[in-house]
């Protein structure tokens, strides 16, 4: 006789009410120790939202700058629902300007997420001659992400209207998820879609090169290259990651002193698709050539 498991999205065993209660601490500072020189930092302790609560914010969206808009750490697309995992994040960034219109910047971020889960299943228990009842059990899952990012850019003045610019970064994000109860021999037999320990990684290359024009009179374009290359980890089935470039071209006006903007663009010019795994946090790109028109209106 031998028991098999099934593993839902909700805990059959459990209310559906759930509180959580923290002290969340934040802190930031600007420090310009030059004329031309920006150091800024911050730490935050915050607590994620609630899934599918798009208008429900419980943090701030910036601390010295340094975005904090996150509804959680882990992407959803990984793991689910994620409702109130506790995270932290550390942001700091030395940015310099010199005379002869050279930005440059250096930036770290790490982001860590920790929750502590009981998911539910449904057992029952059967030999070869007949079954038996099923009822519900819950198995406790520990989930524990960190993403450690490194930026650097460089932009250059070419002129009264022209610039260019280069972006790269290094996202290395981490995903252990453990369910800490179960046994992997008793997984191994009867239980194959469930895995005690879980430690998958993707580490995500981007370049980006940009050119800008923009006219007096209110007229502007932007040409941009994007290149991604990230390779994965500890995923069953296998992803072998992705290398690609995508291309995007942008023309428009501005008027009535930058208070309206109008865009149109061609984004994925050469209609390149991709495949990357969400476990880095990145923008989501055009999957294949598409037009773009866009009015701003700022009051």
């Amino acid at each position: 006789m031998s028991p098999y498991y099934a593993s839902l999205n909700n805990n059959p065993n459990v209310a559906p009410e759930k509180s959580t209660v923290q002290l969340s601490p934040k802190a930031g500072f600007v420090w310009l120790p030059a004329d031309q020189t920006t150091v800024r930092g911050a730490y935050t302790h915050s607590l994620s939202g609630f899934a599918g609560g798009q208008n429900t914010r419980l943090e701030p969206t910036e601390v010295a700058g340094f975005n904090q808009a996150y509804r959680s750490l882990v992407p959803e697309a990984v793991v689910g629902d994620s409702s109130g995992s506790k995270f932290d994040t550390f942001d700091l960034s030395l940015e310099q300007r010199f005379d002869t219109g050279t930005y440059l910047s250096l930036s770290g971020q790490l982001l860590y997420s920790k929750l502590d889960e009981l998911q539910g299943a449904f057992v029952f228990l059967s030999d070869s001659t007949q079954n038996y009842s099923t009822y519900p059990l819950g198995f406790k899952q520990s989930q524990s992400y960190r993403e450690e990012t490194l930026r650097f850019t460089a932009d250059q003045l070419l002129g009264r209207q022209w610039s260019a610019g280069a972006i790269y970064t290094l996202s290395d994000a981490r995903l252990d998820l453990n369910y800490v109860d179960i046994h992997a021999a008793d997984l191994s037999v009867n239980t194959p879609a469930l895995q005690p320990n879980q430690n998958l990684n993707s580490v995500l290359n981007t370049v980006t090169l940009h050119a800008n024009w923009n006219h007096p009179s209110g007229l502007f374009s932007m040409l941009d290259a994007d290149w991604y290359h990230q390779n994965n980890s500890g995923f069953s089935p296998a992803e072998p990651g992705d290398d690609f470039w995508q291309f995007n071209a942008y023309a428009g006006y501005r008027m009535l002193q930058r208070r309206v903007e109008f865009t149109v663009g061609l984004l994925n010019l050469f209609d390149q698709n991709y495949s990357l795994e969400p476990l880095n946090l990145y923008n989501e790109m055009a999957r294949s050539r598409t037009f773009l028109a866009r009015l701003k209106i700022s009051f």
